[in-house]
Protein backbone atom coordinates (compact mmCIF):
# COMPACT_ATOMS: atom_id res chain seq x y z
CA UNK A 1 0.00 0.00 0.00
CA UNK A 2 3.26 2.86 0.25
CA UNK A 3 3.25 5.18 -2.56
CA UNK A 4 7.15 4.06 -3.06
CA UNK A 5 7.43 1.87 -6.24
CA UNK A 6 4.35 4.30 -8.22
CA UNK A 7 6.16 4.79 -11.17
CA UNK A 8 3.61 2.92 -13.51
CA UNK A 9 0.87 4.12 -11.96
CA UNK A 10 2.41 8.15 -12.30
CA UNK A 11 3.38 7.55 -15.62
CA UNK A 12 -0.39 6.59 -16.46
CA UNK A 13 -1.99 9.79 -14.02
CA UNK A 14 0.70 12.07 -16.34
CA UNK A 15 -1.04 10.41 -19.79
CA UNK A 16 -4.82 11.06 -18.32
CA UNK A 17 -3.62 14.43 -17.05
CA UNK A 18 -2.02 15.28 -20.48
CA UNK A 19 -4.95 13.40 -22.64
CA UNK A 20 -7.39 15.43 -20.73
CA UNK A 21 -5.67 18.94 -21.75
CA UNK A 22 -5.28 18.00 -25.02
CA UNK A 23 -9.33 17.08 -24.71
CA UNK A 24 -10.06 20.41 -23.94
CA UNK A 25 -7.70 22.17 -26.37
CA UNK A 26 -7.87 20.24 -29.14
CA UNK A 27 -10.40 17.39 -28.81
CA UNK A 28 -12.96 19.86 -30.27
CA UNK A 29 -16.98 19.45 -29.06
CA UNK A 30 -16.48 15.50 -28.47
CA UNK A 31 -13.62 16.14 -26.47
CA UNK A 32 -14.85 19.34 -24.36
CA UNK A 33 -17.86 17.55 -23.79
CA UNK A 34 -15.84 14.21 -22.41
CA UNK A 35 -13.77 15.90 -20.17
CA UNK A 36 -16.01 18.06 -18.50
CA UNK A 37 -18.74 15.09 -18.82
CA UNK A 38 -15.68 13.43 -15.97
CA UNK A 39 -15.01 16.23 -14.30
CA UNK A 40 -19.06 16.70 -13.50
CA UNK A 41 -19.44 13.34 -12.39
CA UNK A 42 -16.51 13.82 -9.92
CA UNK A 43 -18.07 16.69 -8.61
CA UNK A 44 -21.66 16.11 -8.93
CA UNK A 45 -20.36 12.45 -6.60
CA UNK A 46 -18.31 15.29 -4.01
CA UNK A 47 -21.07 17.19 -3.59
CA UNK A 48 -23.94 13.94 -2.37
CA UNK A 49 -21.39 13.02 -0.52
CA UNK A 50 -20.51 16.17 1.34
CA UNK A 51 -24.48 16.27 1.72
CA UNK A 52 -25.09 13.10 3.00
CA UNK A 53 -22.18 13.84 5.78
CA UNK A 54 -23.60 17.32 6.42
CA UNK A 55 -27.46 15.67 6.97
CA UNK A 56 -25.77 12.66 8.92
CA UNK A 57 -24.00 14.95 11.14
CA UNK A 58 -26.95 16.57 12.59
CA UNK A 59 -28.13 13.51 14.16
CA UNK A 60 -27.67 12.91 17.57
CA UNK A 61 -23.99 11.44 18.49
CA UNK A 62 -24.40 7.64 19.49
CA UNK A 63 -24.29 6.30 23.05
CA UNK A 64 -20.23 5.97 23.71
CA UNK A 65 -19.26 2.44 23.73
CA UNK A 66 -17.97 0.39 27.07
CA UNK A 67 -15.07 -1.56 27.17
CA UNK A 68 -12.69 -3.17 29.90
CA UNK A 69 -10.52 0.01 30.44
CA UNK A 70 -6.58 -0.86 29.27
CA UNK A 71 -4.44 -2.19 32.28
CA UNK A 72 -0.99 -2.29 30.65
CA UNK A 73 0.97 0.33 30.89
CA UNK A 74 -0.93 1.94 34.02
CA UNK A 75 0.41 3.11 37.36
CA UNK A 76 -0.63 2.40 40.71
CA UNK A 77 -3.00 5.35 41.96
CA UNK A 78 -3.41 7.89 38.73
CA UNK A 79 -7.24 7.53 38.08
CA UNK A 80 -9.37 9.53 35.62
CA UNK A 81 -11.56 10.85 38.99
CA UNK A 82 -14.98 11.03 36.34
CA UNK A 83 -14.44 7.06 35.39
CA UNK A 84 -12.46 5.73 38.12
CA UNK A 85 -9.94 3.89 35.54
CA UNK A 86 -6.62 3.61 35.67
CA UNK A 87 -4.95 6.24 33.29
CA UNK A 88 -2.59 4.72 30.55
CA UNK A 89 1.45 5.97 29.72
CA UNK A 90 1.34 8.20 26.87
CA UNK A 91 4.00 9.28 24.38
CA UNK A 92 3.70 12.17 22.67
CA UNK A 93 5.84 12.76 18.96
CA UNK A 94 6.67 16.22 18.43
CA UNK A 95 8.66 16.00 14.98
CA UNK A 96 10.37 19.01 14.95
CA UNK A 97 12.25 19.91 11.45
CA UNK A 98 13.98 23.59 10.96
CA UNK A 99 11.80 24.47 13.92
CA UNK A 100 14.42 26.32 16.44
CA UNK A 101 11.95 29.38 16.82
CA UNK A 102 8.98 27.32 18.11
CA UNK A 103 10.55 24.67 20.04
CA UNK A 104 10.29 26.93 23.69
CA UNK A 105 6.55 26.96 22.21
CA UNK A 106 5.65 23.53 21.60
CA UNK A 107 7.52 22.77 25.53
CA UNK A 108 5.25 25.21 26.99
CA UNK A 109 2.04 24.26 25.76
CA UNK A 110 2.65 20.28 26.40
CA UNK A 111 3.57 21.35 29.68
CA UNK A 112 0.26 23.30 30.36
CA UNK A 113 -1.60 19.76 29.99
CA UNK A 114 -3.65 18.11 32.96
CA UNK A 115 -2.18 14.73 32.72
CA UNK A 116 0.17 13.08 34.94
CA UNK A 117 4.04 13.48 34.67
CA UNK A 118 4.34 9.95 35.38
CA UNK A 119 2.42 8.88 32.83
CA UNK A 120 3.70 11.08 30.25
CA UNK A 121 6.30 10.63 27.40
CA UNK A 122 7.51 13.10 25.11
CA UNK A 123 9.80 12.52 22.44
CA UNK A 124 11.20 15.34 20.51
CA UNK A 125 11.91 14.02 17.05
CA UNK A 126 15.02 15.94 15.89
CA UNK A 127 16.68 15.31 12.35
CA UNK A 128 20.45 14.49 12.98
CA UNK A 129 21.80 17.37 10.39
CA UNK A 130 18.95 20.60 12.05
CA UNK A 131 21.68 22.16 13.51
CA UNK A 132 19.99 25.26 14.88
CA UNK A 133 16.81 22.92 15.81
CA UNK A 134 19.19 20.81 17.93
CA UNK A 135 21.05 23.73 19.50
CA UNK A 136 17.52 25.17 20.19
CA UNK A 137 16.58 22.00 22.08
CA UNK A 138 20.01 21.53 24.05
CA UNK A 139 19.45 25.44 25.63
CA UNK A 140 16.72 24.12 27.23
CA UNK A 141 16.64 22.73 31.03
CA UNK A 142 13.85 20.17 29.91
CA UNK A 143 12.02 17.42 32.44
CA UNK A 144 12.83 13.88 32.54
CA UNK A 145 9.53 12.99 31.17
CA UNK A 146 10.51 14.95 28.15
CA UNK A 147 13.58 13.47 25.41
CA UNK A 148 15.03 14.29 22.39
CA UNK A 149 14.85 11.48 19.78
CA UNK A 150 17.65 11.82 17.30
CA UNK A 151 16.73 10.81 13.55
CA UNK A 152 19.72 9.58 11.73
CA UNK A 153 20.48 11.50 7.98
CA UNK A 154 18.56 9.09 5.39
CA UNK A 155 16.02 9.03 2.55
CA UNK A 156 13.26 10.42 2.19
CA UNK A 157 13.12 12.93 4.67
CA UNK A 158 9.83 13.12 5.99
CA UNK A 159 7.81 13.89 9.12
CA UNK A 160 6.28 9.49 8.49
CA UNK A 161 10.20 8.54 8.23
CA UNK A 162 10.75 10.32 11.95
CA UNK A 163 7.49 8.69 13.27
CA UNK A 164 8.37 5.21 12.12
CA UNK A 165 12.25 5.38 14.29
CA UNK A 166 11.17 7.09 17.26
CA UNK A 167 7.99 4.35 17.27
CA UNK A 168 10.50 2.36 18.66
CA UNK A 169 11.06 4.22 21.91
CA UNK A 170 7.97 4.76 22.61
CA UNK A 171 7.35 4.08 26.15
CA UNK A 172 3.21 4.40 26.18
CA UNK A 173 0.02 2.50 24.99
CA UNK A 174 -1.48 5.37 23.65
CA UNK A 175 0.57 7.62 21.02
CA UNK A 176 -0.32 10.76 19.91
CA UNK A 177 1.06 13.46 17.57
CA UNK A 178 1.43 17.09 18.01
CA UNK A 179 3.28 19.59 15.49
CA UNK A 180 5.18 22.26 16.78
CA UNK A 181 2.89 25.08 17.23
CA UNK A 182 0.29 23.25 18.69
CA UNK A 183 -1.87 24.58 21.47
CA UNK A 184 -4.19 21.72 22.62
CA UNK A 185 -6.91 21.81 25.60
CA UNK A 186 -5.35 21.39 28.95
CA UNK A 187 -7.69 18.25 29.41
CA UNK A 188 -7.15 16.18 26.32
CA UNK A 189 -4.94 13.90 26.69
CA UNK A 190 -7.01 12.79 29.94
CA UNK A 191 -10.15 12.98 27.48
CA UNK A 192 -8.73 10.85 25.12
CA UNK A 193 -7.48 8.25 27.68
CA UNK A 194 -11.27 8.32 28.49
CA UNK A 195 -12.20 7.72 24.62
CA UNK A 196 -10.38 5.08 24.12
CA UNK A 197 -10.61 3.29 27.31
CA UNK A 198 -14.26 3.36 26.61
CA UNK A 199 -13.98 1.78 23.37
CA UNK A 200 -14.46 -1.25 21.81
CA UNK A 201 -11.05 -2.41 20.76
CA UNK A 202 -11.76 -2.07 17.05
CA UNK A 203 -11.59 1.75 17.98
CA UNK A 204 -7.93 2.51 17.22
CA UNK A 205 -7.37 6.13 17.05
CA UNK A 206 -8.95 9.41 18.37
CA UNK A 207 -8.73 12.68 16.33
CA UNK A 208 -9.42 15.42 17.84
CA UNK A 209 -10.53 18.91 16.26
CA UNK A 210 -8.17 21.46 14.82
CA UNK A 211 -8.47 25.16 15.23
CA UNK A 212 -6.35 27.84 14.70
CA UNK A 213 -5.17 30.75 17.27
CA UNK A 214 -4.87 33.63 14.47
CA UNK A 215 -7.93 32.92 12.99
CA UNK A 216 -8.70 36.56 12.58
CA UNK A 217 -5.33 37.87 11.55
CA UNK A 218 -6.04 38.27 7.67
CA UNK A 219 -8.41 37.29 5.11
CA UNK A 220 -6.73 33.90 4.69
CA UNK A 221 -6.55 33.28 7.91
CA UNK A 222 -10.30 33.61 8.50
CA UNK A 223 -10.78 31.18 5.17
CA UNK A 224 -8.82 29.18 6.85
CA UNK A 225 -10.56 28.78 9.97
CA UNK A 226 -13.94 28.42 8.17
CA UNK A 227 -12.54 25.51 6.03
CA UNK A 228 -11.22 23.86 9.09
CA UNK A 229 -14.37 24.19 10.89
CA UNK A 230 -15.98 22.76 7.88
CA UNK A 231 -13.81 19.55 8.02
CA UNK A 232 -13.86 18.73 11.47
CA UNK A 233 -17.36 19.67 13.25
CA UNK A 234 -19.62 19.06 10.01
CA UNK A 235 -17.95 16.68 7.45
CA UNK A 236 -15.92 14.30 9.51
CA UNK A 237 -18.63 13.79 12.09
CA UNK A 238 -20.98 13.07 8.91
CA UNK A 239 -18.21 10.73 7.73
CA UNK A 240 -18.04 8.99 11.21
CA UNK A 241 -22.03 8.69 11.72
CA UNK A 242 -22.16 6.82 8.06
CA UNK A 243 -19.59 4.52 9.06
CA UNK A 244 -17.39 5.79 6.40
CA UNK A 245 -13.01 5.84 6.58
CA UNK A 246 -12.21 8.88 8.02
CA UNK A 247 -8.78 10.32 6.68
CA UNK A 248 -7.11 11.57 9.67
CA UNK A 249 -5.27 14.86 10.61
CA UNK A 250 -1.62 14.90 11.00
CA UNK A 251 -1.92 16.14 14.25
CA UNK A 252 -3.76 16.02 17.81
CA UNK A 253 -4.61 12.13 16.88
CA UNK A 254 -4.11 9.71 19.01
CA UNK A 255 -3.48 5.84 18.29
CA UNK A 256 -3.34 2.72 20.35
CA UNK A 257 -0.14 1.60 20.03
CA UNK A 258 -0.78 -2.16 19.33
CA UNK A 259 -2.92 -0.74 15.97
CA UNK A 260 0.01 1.54 14.51
CA UNK A 261 2.51 -2.04 15.18
CA UNK A 262 0.18 -4.04 13.44
CA UNK A 263 -0.21 -1.70 9.94
CA UNK A 264 3.70 -1.34 10.40
CA UNK A 265 3.41 2.87 11.31
CA UNK A 266 3.05 5.50 9.00
CA UNK A 267 4.27 5.65 4.95
CA UNK A 268 7.31 7.32 5.28
CA UNK A 269 7.03 8.24 1.06
CA UNK A 270 3.41 9.75 1.45
CA UNK A 271 3.44 13.22 2.17
CA UNK A 272 0.13 13.07 3.56
CA UNK A 273 1.24 10.11 5.76
CA UNK A 274 -1.66 10.76 8.30
CA UNK A 275 -4.86 10.42 5.27
CA UNK A 276 -3.24 7.18 4.21
CA UNK A 277 -2.89 5.79 7.75
CA UNK A 278 -7.26 6.37 8.38
CA UNK A 279 -7.24 4.03 4.86
CA UNK A 280 -5.14 1.37 5.76
CA UNK A 281 -6.92 1.37 9.34
CA UNK A 282 -10.26 1.40 7.53
CA UNK A 283 -8.83 -2.00 5.64
CA UNK A 284 -7.85 -3.49 8.56
CA UNK A 285 -11.60 -3.26 10.00
CA UNK A 286 -10.41 -0.60 12.36
CA UNK A 287 -12.34 2.72 13.10
CA UNK A 288 -11.44 5.83 14.31
CA UNK A 289 -13.59 8.24 16.35
CA UNK A 290 -13.36 12.21 16.24
CA UNK A 291 -13.18 14.15 20.33
CA UNK A 292 -14.89 17.55 19.99
CA UNK A 293 -11.34 18.17 22.27
CA UNK A 294 -9.58 21.21 20.37
CA UNK A 295 -6.31 21.96 19.30
CA UNK A 296 -5.26 25.49 18.41
CA UNK A 297 -2.66 25.97 15.50
CA UNK A 298 -1.28 28.64 13.58
CA UNK A 299 -3.00 29.13 10.28
CA UNK A 300 -0.86 30.09 6.80
CA UNK A 301 -1.51 33.90 7.23
CA UNK A 302 0.27 34.27 3.30
CA UNK A 303 -0.67 33.48 -0.22
CA UNK A 304 2.43 31.68 -1.15
CA UNK A 305 2.83 29.56 1.70
CA UNK A 306 -0.77 29.12 2.02
CA UNK A 307 -0.48 27.42 -1.73
CA UNK A 308 2.80 25.27 -1.28
CA UNK A 309 0.72 23.58 1.88
CA UNK A 310 -1.75 23.51 0.31
CA UNK A 311 -0.20 21.60 -3.03
CA UNK A 312 1.68 19.32 -0.44
CA UNK A 313 -2.07 17.75 0.75
CA UNK A 314 -3.69 17.63 -2.57
CA UNK A 315 -0.52 15.30 -3.89
CA UNK A 316 -0.36 13.42 -1.06
CA UNK A 317 -4.25 12.49 -1.37
CA UNK A 318 -4.03 11.92 -4.95
CA UNK A 319 -0.85 9.58 -4.00
CA UNK A 320 -2.95 7.72 -1.80
CA UNK A 321 -5.86 7.19 -4.31
CA UNK A 322 -3.21 5.53 -6.55
CA UNK A 323 -1.22 3.76 -4.25
CA UNK A 324 -4.46 2.13 -2.69
CA UNK A 325 -6.41 1.72 -5.91
CA UNK A 326 -3.56 -0.29 -7.34
CA UNK A 327 -5.89 -3.53 -6.75
CA UNK A 328 -9.28 -2.07 -6.54
CA UNK A 329 -10.75 -5.53 -6.16
CA UNK A 330 -9.06 -6.18 -3.24
CA UNK A 331 -9.75 -2.24 -1.82
CA UNK A 332 -13.74 -3.21 -2.42
CA UNK A 333 -13.72 -6.03 -0.79
CA UNK A 334 -11.59 -4.68 2.54
CA UNK A 335 -13.99 -1.12 2.64
CA UNK A 336 -17.20 -2.56 1.20
CA UNK A 337 -19.28 -0.64 -1.64
CA UNK A 338 -19.88 2.26 0.48
CA UNK A 339 -16.25 2.87 1.50
CA UNK A 340 -14.82 2.23 -1.66
CA UNK A 341 -17.26 5.05 -3.14
CA UNK A 342 -16.64 7.31 -0.72
CA UNK A 343 -13.00 6.60 -0.91
CA UNK A 344 -12.59 7.63 -4.38
CA UNK A 345 -14.81 10.36 -4.25
CA UNK A 346 -12.46 11.56 -0.88
CA UNK A 347 -9.67 11.43 -2.59
CA UNK A 348 -10.19 11.82 -6.57
CA UNK A 349 -13.28 14.04 -6.27
CA UNK A 350 -11.90 16.05 -3.90
CA UNK A 351 -9.06 17.09 -5.72
CA UNK A 352 -10.69 17.58 -9.04
CA UNK A 353 -12.80 19.81 -7.52
CA UNK A 354 -10.19 22.12 -6.90
CA UNK A 355 -8.77 21.57 -10.06
CA UNK A 356 -12.23 22.49 -11.93
CA UNK A 357 -12.52 25.75 -10.00
CA UNK A 358 -11.41 27.64 -13.22
CA UNK A 359 -14.73 26.14 -14.84
CA UNK A 360 -17.31 27.70 -12.02
CA UNK A 361 -15.75 30.88 -12.91
CA UNK A 362 -16.36 30.48 -16.60
CA UNK A 363 -19.50 29.18 -16.16
CA UNK A 364 -20.45 31.89 -13.60
CA UNK A 365 -19.02 34.84 -15.42
CA UNK A 366 -19.72 33.91 -19.04
CA UNK A 367 -23.65 33.06 -17.63
CA UNK A 368 -24.00 36.43 -15.86
CA UNK A 369 -22.77 38.10 -19.38
CA UNK A 370 -24.11 36.37 -21.83
CA UNK A 371 -26.78 34.19 -20.39
CA UNK A 372 -24.80 31.06 -20.92
CA UNK A 373 -20.86 29.94 -20.00
CA UNK A 374 -18.40 31.57 -22.08
CA UNK A 375 -17.80 27.92 -23.43
CA UNK A 376 -21.59 27.12 -24.51
CA UNK A 377 -21.40 27.46 -27.93
CA UNK A 378 -19.32 24.80 -28.25
CA UNK A 379 -21.17 22.56 -26.18
CA UNK A 380 -24.72 20.83 -26.74
CA UNK A 381 -27.66 22.20 -24.82
CA UNK A 382 -28.09 19.55 -22.95
CA UNK A 383 -24.59 19.78 -21.32
CA UNK A 384 -24.22 23.00 -19.99
CA UNK A 385 -26.84 24.28 -17.51
CA UNK A 386 -25.97 20.31 -15.96
CA UNK A 387 -22.48 21.38 -15.63
CA UNK A 388 -23.21 24.76 -14.02
CA UNK A 389 -25.90 23.49 -11.90
CA UNK A 390 -23.33 20.82 -10.50
CA UNK A 391 -20.43 23.55 -9.71
CA UNK A 392 -22.89 25.92 -8.33
CA UNK A 393 -24.47 23.25 -6.38
CA UNK A 394 -20.97 21.86 -5.18
CA UNK A 395 -20.56 25.88 -3.86
CA UNK A 396 -23.84 26.07 -1.78
CA UNK A 397 -23.27 22.79 -0.06
CA UNK A 398 -20.06 23.86 1.08
CA UNK A 399 -21.17 27.24 1.74
CA UNK A 400 -24.21 25.61 4.14
CA UNK A 401 -21.81 23.59 5.90
CA UNK A 402 -19.66 26.65 7.01
CA UNK A 403 -22.42 28.81 8.05
CA UNK A 404 -23.55 25.27 10.04
CA UNK A 405 -20.27 24.87 11.72
CA UNK A 406 -19.69 28.83 12.44
CA UNK A 407 -22.91 28.15 14.40
CA UNK A 408 -22.08 24.96 16.08
CA UNK A 409 -18.49 26.07 17.06
CA UNK A 410 -20.05 29.79 18.52
CA UNK A 411 -18.30 32.15 15.92
CA UNK A 412 -20.86 34.01 13.87
CA UNK A 413 -18.12 36.71 13.59
CA UNK A 414 -17.07 34.84 10.52
CA UNK A 415 -20.51 34.39 9.07
CA UNK A 416 -20.16 37.58 6.80
CA UNK A 417 -16.89 35.47 5.62
CA UNK A 418 -18.66 32.72 4.34
CA UNK A 419 -19.49 34.01 1.16
CA UNK A 420 -15.84 34.80 -0.07
CA UNK A 421 -14.85 30.85 -0.04
CA UNK A 422 -15.44 31.04 -3.68
CA UNK A 423 -12.70 32.97 -4.40
CA UNK A 424 -10.50 31.06 -1.46
CA UNK A 425 -11.33 28.00 -2.86
CA UNK A 426 -9.68 29.21 -6.41
CA UNK A 427 -6.31 29.73 -4.74
CA UNK A 428 -6.80 25.66 -3.94
CA UNK A 429 -6.70 25.39 -8.04
CA UNK A 430 -3.21 26.52 -7.76
CA UNK A 431 -1.79 24.96 -5.47
CA UNK A 432 -4.39 21.62 -7.27
CA UNK A 433 -2.62 22.18 -10.65
CA UNK A 434 0.99 22.45 -8.51
CA UNK A 435 0.43 19.07 -7.07
CA UNK A 436 -0.38 17.47 -10.53
CA UNK A 437 3.07 18.66 -11.62
CA UNK A 438 4.55 17.55 -8.52
CA UNK A 439 3.04 13.92 -8.23
CA UNK A 440 4.51 13.49 -11.79
CA UNK A 441 8.00 15.09 -11.48
CA UNK A 442 8.78 14.86 -7.09
CA UNK A 443 6.52 12.96 -6.07
CA UNK A 444 8.20 12.00 -2.85
CA UNK A 445 9.09 16.44 -2.71
CA UNK A 446 7.84 17.80 0.86
CA UNK A 447 7.22 21.47 0.99
CA UNK A 448 7.97 22.08 4.57
CA UNK A 449 5.31 24.47 5.83
CA UNK A 450 7.49 27.45 7.71
CA UNK A 451 5.85 28.22 11.77
CA UNK A 452 6.04 31.22 13.63
CA UNK A 453 5.17 33.73 10.92
CA UNK A 454 2.31 35.12 12.09
CA UNK A 455 2.12 38.31 14.13
CA UNK A 456 0.88 36.26 16.92
CA UNK A 457 4.55 35.10 17.91
CA UNK A 458 5.50 39.16 16.95
CA UNK A 459 3.96 40.18 20.12
CA UNK A 460 5.53 40.56 23.06
CA UNK A 461 3.81 38.61 25.21
CA UNK A 462 3.14 35.21 24.52
CA UNK A 463 0.56 32.75 26.10
CA UNK A 464 1.07 28.77 26.71
CA UNK A 465 -1.84 27.54 27.55
CA UNK A 466 -4.53 25.99 25.18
Amino acid sequence: ESVRGLGRARLGAALAVGLAVWLLVAGGTAGLVLALGVLLVLNAATTLLRLLALVAGLRRPPAPGTAPAMAAGTAAGAVDLATRRPLPVMTLMVPLYREASMVGEIVRAIDALDYPRELLDVKLLLEDGDTETRAAVAALALPGWITPVIVPEGAPRTKPRAMNFALDFAEGDIVGILDAEDRPDADQLRRVAEALGAAPPEVACVQCQLAYYNATENWITRCFQLEYAIWFDVLLRGFQRLGLPIPLGGTSVYFRRAALERLGGWDAHNVTEDADLGMRLARRGLRCTVLDSVTREEANCRVAPWIRQRSRWLKGYLLTWLSHMRAPGKLLRELGVAGFLAFNVLFLGGAATYLAMPLFWIALIGGLATGQPLWGGALPGWAIWPLALSLAGGQAVMLGCAALAMVRRGSPGLLIWVPTLPLYWTLGALAAWKAVIEMVWAPYYWDKTRHGISRVFRQPAQGSGA
